[in-house]
Order: C-alpha cells, then sequence, then structure tokens
C-alpha cells in the first residue's frame, strides 16, 4: 500500500513538472548598441549573488548581473572602478529575468573621476 502511495507522488510530481515546463517561454530583450549604466552588483546595488563583485547593469528599473563579455582586467577598487562609482556601457546581447548575456560590454569614459576609492584591495567581499 505505502509503495503504491509513494508511485503515485512520484508520478503526479513528475505530470506536474512536465506540465509547467509548458509554460510560456521566458521573454528576452535583443539589446543592440544599447547604452545603459552598470556598476557593481554587490557593491553599488546591494545584490549579493554569490562571493565577490560582479558587473550589473540597470535597466527600466531593474538591475541585472552580467555574464558573457565583459572586461576581465577591469580595477574593481580603482577610483574608476565598478565597485566605486556606476559607469555608462555599450552593450549587445539578450537580457532575460536572469540576467544580460552579453556578446558586447563596452565602458564608457567617465564623466568625473571621484577623488578617492570607497574600497581598497584589502577589503573583502
Amino acid at each position: 500500500m505505502i509503495r503504491r502511495t509513494v508511485l503515485k507522488m512520484v508520478a503526479i510530481s513528475a505530470f506536474s513538472l512536465a506540465i509547467s515546463g509548458c509554460g510560456e517561454p521566458e521573454s528576452t530583450v535583443e539589446l543592440n548598441r544599447e547604452v545603459l549604466t552598470a556598476g557593481c552588483g554587490m557593491c553599488l546595488h546591494g545584490k549579493i549573488l554569490g562571493a565577490g563583485c560582479y558587473w550589473a547593469v540597470e535597466y527600466e528599473g531593474e538591475v541585472y548581473p552580467v555574464s558573457g563579455s565583459v572586461p576581465k582586467d577591469h580595477e574593481n577598487h580603482s577610483p574608476t572602478g565598478m565597485c566605486n562609482m556606476k559607469r555608462q556601457v555599450r552593450v549587445d546581447g539578450a537580457l532575460r529575468s536572469t540576467g544580460l548575456a552579453a556578446t558586447r560590454f563596452e565602458l564608457l569614459p567617465p564623466d568625473a573621476v571621484p577623488d578617492a576609492p570607497k574600497f581598497t584591495s584589502e577589503d573583502v567581499h
């Protein structure tokens, strides 16, 4: 009796998962040479996604983490680094609810440079 009940529960769970996967596909916004504001998702936006700093962009009032083609050698904690100031970026890519998959992420020159960084390389995030 218990085995039959467990089998029914497993079958119902599998059916429910199959049905839930048949919903509307996730909407995607294709960005082409779009200029957005970017900065550290953790330091400037307070959104912790794992351990460490990461690029995030603002789009229509929401903050999205960025994956894909992002600067790898950018000095995060320099005065113009992603952890100290928001920067304008020109991006190409696919924006979904989970984030921006960037095929292009071009940092535009900053308008002004802050006097001193808020963080040092000794800070642990």
